[in-house]
């Protein structure tokens, strides 16, 4: 959001989508292991992708209807709205950036979403056939090969492929470090390694680091901007485990405080709508500064977020995990936005995300 408001002073802002990826896949990859603990090895894939359909629509819609095709009207963009609004309701907006279609300017951030459902149109299959692998050493192991490869097919995407950022192949690496990290926590495995990484230093260091690419990145080639990219993977990975693990750091009470759990259950909402108003603010009033221009869509994202959530959202939520338990499937609260307090289950070793009361 700070890099839509002017990204001259957070030039580095785009590496928070990396951050997002790798948050997702520890807390999906999180859940997958809970259900398969829970339901003695049994995983419901209609569960899971209705669960994601849930989350993900009714904010999608609200938005596509009510935000982006008119803001694509004030634009002067009309004619770009059909491809535009398909390619978000199909998550096919980076294929589409990438193969160079026209898509309007109220609609590119969908990239991202595109490249999230892309990645879990799979990961829940890979998971629960590593799954099968009974020792949990093997899958560490095919955890941390799966790391390197995303290294280097990102590398590789990067140096060959001009849209590379827009594909999945271009964000691999946050992936699977969160996949890693949720394995680790799942299964408490080494000790000493995640221990350093969940300690207080290392949370206070990893969120400065983030902070210091956010506001200091500057561009550079392929290989230096694969180091970032990785680099970024590793302390949001820390940070994760940090505030999973260690509760009490300060980290986790930064990342637990009122302001940062509300800002969170908003935080699809706000990614959404945000840009498109920072886009629609300036075209209807021209002239207005930036400085003027960047508070004044800041306040009114959070004004249609909070809307969004309690109006339209969490009515949805509601009522699809009534559904989802009338037909007996599960149904978790994790998966539907609200905050999390992961902790190990007693009777096994697979994480519980339990819904904040």
């Amino acid at each position: 959001m700070a890099i839509h408001a002017d990204d001259r002073l957070f030039r580095g802002g785009f590496y928070g989508v990396d951050v997002f990826f790798a948050l997702s896949s520890f807390l999906i990859t999180s859940l997958i292991y809970e259900e398969l603990s829970i339901r003695g090895g049994r995983y419901s894939f209609f569960s899971f992708y209705v669960r994601r359909a849930l989350r993900l629509c009714p904010a999608l819609v609200l938005w596509l209807l009510a935000i982006a095709a008119p803001t694509a009207v004030v634009l002067h963009q009309t004619e770009h709205i059909p491809l535009s609004t398909l390619v978000a309701l199909s998550y096919t907006t980076n294929v589409a950036l990438a193969a160079g279609e026209h898509v309007a300017d109220p609609y590119l951030h969908a990239w991202s979403l595109s490249v999230e459902e892309q990645f879990y149109i799979v990961w829940p299959a890979i998971v629960v056939f590593a799954l099968a692998v009974r020792r949990v050493a093997v899958q560490r192991r095919i955890l941390v090969v799966w790391c390197l490869v995303a290294a280097a097919i990102m590398y590789l995407s990067a140096t060959t492929v001009s849209a590379s950022y827009y594909l999945p192949t271009g964000h691999l690496v946050p992936l699977a470090a969160g996949s890693l990290a949720a394995c680790l926590f799942a299964f408490e495995g080494w000790g000493r390694l995640v221990a350093a990484a969940s300690s207080a230093a290392a949370g206070v260091g990893a969120l400065g680091l983030l902070i210091g690419v956010f506001v200091l990145y500057r561009s550079v080639g392929a290989l230096p901007g694969l180091l970032i990219g990785v680099t970024t993977s590793l302390a949001a990975v820390s940070l994760i485990l940090g505030a999973a693990l260690e509760p009490r750091s300060p980290a986790a009470r930064l990342l637990s405080s009122r302001v940062a759990v509300y800002i969170g259950r908003r935080s699809y909402g706000l990614y959404l709508y945000h840009r498109t108003l920072s886009a629609l603010i300036p075209a209807l009033i021209p002239g207005i500064t930036l400085k003027v221009a960047g508070p004044s869509a800041l306040a009114v994202s959070f004004l249609v977020a909070e809307a969004s959530f309690r109006f339209v959202e969490r009515p949805a939520h509601r009522r699809g995990r009534e559904w989802l338990r009338r037909r007996r499937q599960p149904a978790r609260a994790a998966e539907f936005g609200l905050p999390l307090s992961p902790k190990v289950a007693k009777g096994g070793n697979a994480p519980v995300a339990e819904a904040a009361t």
